[in-house]
């Protein structure tokens, strides 16, 4: 688990003021049918508890980003208008959901928004709705309360990475942001820099069959819908040692080549690679 503290100079960019990590124990979290679950919510909470103590000075609030596999996002289609109420909405929302997922949904923190149509389904409603396992977020939330941290924005890394993406992104009618870990990857699609697709995969034994195989496939969904099959952006996130296959993997499938941006930070140097540090700096000055 990693903080880090953030202060934007004169032209608006993320400067690293701090940054500290402790590990976790092995026995914090479990897997489960979404990510994981919270196993010992006191190894959790003295894992936070420490992270905090090694801090240069007192934090009450921070934005949280987890990943991809821990909270997810899906798009639904609607030809009715929904409920105008927030909390009809949701409900809605969820029994849709309940129709798509192998998990009950009455387990589920949802939150939604709503979106454009596609080109190919213009009367068709969309909503980008996120999800995560209610109790893991509850235990998560629980454990730096403890610490007496409020936790503000909770977001997933594909999300904040898109939006620190953005200006690059938004020039193209089609794009797509690639965030690569060593068991999944996520794609997300995109229309003048708004989401229209939503994609999180596991790498089968790091295959390219399998890979390659699922990007045609979003490709050729992307042209069924309207939105062609031309990348005029293509943004890879990963680590350097990704770099080379994916890079190949996906100009061999999407047609074009994707310009690469280091996660990783460079530690001790002061400095943080540029995607990180836009990244953060969405939510603010303070990120756990």
């Amino acid at each position: 688990m990693t903080y880090a503290r953030f202060e934007a100079d004169v032209g608006g960019t993320p400067r690293l003021l701090e940054r500290q990590t402790v590990a976790l124990e092995e026995s914090t979290f479990k897997p489960s049918a979404l990510g994981v679950e919270v196993k010992d919510r006191a190894a959790l909470a003295a894992s936070v508890a420490r992270l905090r103590d090694s801090l240069s000075s007192p934090v009450d609030k921070a934005s949280l980003v987890l990943p991809d596999s821990w909270l997810r996002m899906t798009f639904l289609e609607s030809e009715e208008e929904l409920p105008g109420s927030a909390a009809a909405r949701l409900e809605v929302l969820r029994w849709k959901l309940s129709r798509l997922l192998p998990f009950k949904v009455e387990t589920l923190r949802l939150d939604a928004h709503g979106v454009d149509s596609l080109p190919g389904q213009p009367e068709a409603e969309r909503t980008l709705v996120g999800f995560g396992g209610e109790s893991l977020l509850q235990a998560i939330e629980d454990a730096f309360s403890e610490s007496r941290i409020e936790l503000g924005c909770i977001t997933n890394r594909s999300s904040g990475l898109l939006l620190a993406l953005a200006e690059l992104l938004r020039p193209a009618r089609l794009g797509a942001l690639v965030v690569v870990d060593p068991r999944h990857y996520t794609l997300v699609a995109t229309r003048n820099g708004g989401p229209v697709l939503y994609r999180h995969k596991a790498i089968e034994n790091g295959e390219a069959s399998g890979v390659l195989r699922d990007l045609r496939l979003t490709r050729g969904f992307l042209a069924d819908r309207g939105l062609g099959d031309q990348f005029e952006s293509l943004e890879l996130v990963a680590v350097p040692e990704q770099r080379t296959q994916w890079q190949g993997w996906l100009a061999e499938s999407l047609g074009r080549e994707a310009r690469f941006h280091e996660f990783e930070s460079t530690v001790g140097t002061g400095d943080l690679s540029s995607i990180t540090g836009a990244m953060v700096g969405v939510f603010g000055q303070e990120i756990a």
